[in-house]
């Protein structure tokens, strides 16, 4: 596993030869790039996670089941708990389908255990290349800030070359939640604010990524909760201060009544804003129907494996998603954001004042405007060149027409549905499905 910091420098004479490669594009300096990947994967290819616990039950471990985990394109599996048989078979198959798999050990999760014990605990386990980190905790809350610090430097200490994992609270949680974590608590803090909550996290556990979660596919279709691009705001700025990458959770799935079975539409809007805005790690909730270790009857609806092990439709929309993800992955990962041009509305209950000011461009680099349909265009350094991922950004307009303007003739790389087509032009009008984005990149 690799934790990059990349300080992007170049001489004048490496930017002349990008320019004299490109012909028709003046090259910047590039900027740096903060990403998390994995040895097994490569460093170019982004995590593409979900939580799916179920499929490490011993009745579910088979080469079947895991060979239709991978080709659904994800590619990091979180949450396999570390039982003796089921850990080496999960991880055996894991190491045969090219995937990586975050354990989980409730023992390592509680206390602030000695190097000496942790690594002790895994040994049996490193000899496989899918095992790439721990799973240490859910959505906790800051009065477990001091002890997860603690236990962080003891995990650098025992396992370097691991991912010490934690998937942060959403905003939309309350107090009680933030300052005890999702399942409450009786500590009090009358101060305790979400800002206060991320900010603290950050400089008291100092985790190699920002992970969280945010569901907005609640309530009466087509409405879209407010305070999703709030929410994002907020985490890609932390991220960026802190010089980490963060990761998004994606909803797919309906576990109460207000929330709603994610359409395809939902879910490439989903993905798609997250990589506009500089995600570099997808993650999904969830994959396989969660099954209480109680209730064997209960389950959350409309995930893309069901709790007997049936294939639904959310798989075939993940599985979409997925490619495209795969085939942009190599340069969004090593990117850096600078910002939104939107265009257009936003969808129903999203305010555009979501975003904040810092976030927004009129125009970079080479692309002076964007009409048409609704849409935002997000706006990356590549390797000092500019790179733009434009998302169709309404979840039922279908065949949205996006037209960008260049301020000269140059030659773009498009990518759509995991397809690259190349073209010569000062002006491109794209054809995006709801929800849907292309990534352009300037040759």
């Amino acid at each position: 596993m690799k934790k990059h910091f990349e300080i992007l420098i170049t001489s004048v004479f490496v930017c002349m030869l990008i320019c004299c490669a490109t012909g028709n594009l003046k090259a910047t300096e590039p900027e740096p790039v903060y990403k998390y990947t994995f040895d097994f994967l490569g460093e170019d290819m982004m995590p593409i996670g979900s939580f799916c616990g179920d499929i490490t039950r011993t009745e579910n471990i088979t080469e079947e089941n895991f060979a239709t985990f991978a080709k659904s394109g994800l590619n990091l599996l979180i949450g396999s708990p570390v039982y003796a048989k089921q850990i080496n078979q999960t991880l055996s198959l894991c190491d045969k389908n090219n995937m990586v798999c975050l354990v989980y050990d409730p023992n390592i999760a509680v206390g602030t255990n000695s190097s000496e014990y942790i690594a002790a605990n895994f040994e049996s386990i490193k000899k496989y290349k899918s095992f790439c980190g721990v799973y240490i905790v859910d959505e906790p809350g800051t009065v477990r800030w001091n002890e997860l610090g603690m236990l962080h430097n003891n995990f650098q200490k025992a396992l370097p070359d691991k991912l010490y994992y934690i998937n942060i609270i959403p905003d939309y949680a309350d107090q009680e939640q933030l300052i005890n974590g999702a399942g409450g608590g009786m500590s009090v803090d009358a101060g305790m604010t979400y800002e206060k909550h991320v900010d603290s996290y950050l400089e008291k556990v100092k985790p190699p990524i920002l992970s969280y979660d945010w569901y907005p596919m609640m309530k009466k279709y087509p409405d879209i909760q407010a305070g999703y691009f709030k929410q994002m705001a907020l985490i890609a700025d932390r991220a960026q201060k802190h010089r980490i990458p963060f990761w998004v959770c994606i909803q797919t799935v309906s576990w109460m009544d207000e929330a709603r079975v994610c359409t395809l539409p939902e879910l490439l809007w989903q993905v798609n804003t997250a990589l506009g805005y500089g995600c570099k790690g997808i993650q999904y909730y969830r994959y396989w129907s969660y099954v209480s270790q109680c209730d064997r009857t209960n389950e959350q609806i409309g995930a893309p494996v069901s709790k007997t092990g049936e294939i639904q439709p959310m798989y075939y929309h993940m599985q979409k998603a997925n490619k495209q993800i795969a085939a942009v992955s190599k340069v969004l990962i090593n990117s850096t954001f600078k910002g939104w041009i939107k265009n257009g509305n936003f969808p129903a209950k999203l305010s555009p004042d979501e975003i904040p000011a810092k976030d927004l461009l009129a125009k970079y680099e080479v692309l002076n405007s964007v009409s048409g349909d609704d849409c935002l265009v997000g706006c990356f350094n590549h390797h000092g060149q500019p790179a733009y991922y434009v998302v169709n950004n309404s979840i039922t307009k279908e065949n949205a027409s996006i037209k960008l303007d260049f301020s000269k003739k140059v030659g773009l790389d498009i990518t759509i549905d995991g397809i690259t087509k190349q073209e010569n032009s000062k002006n491109v009008v794209l054809t995006l499905a709801a929800g849907n984005a292309a990534l352009i990149t300037i040759k």
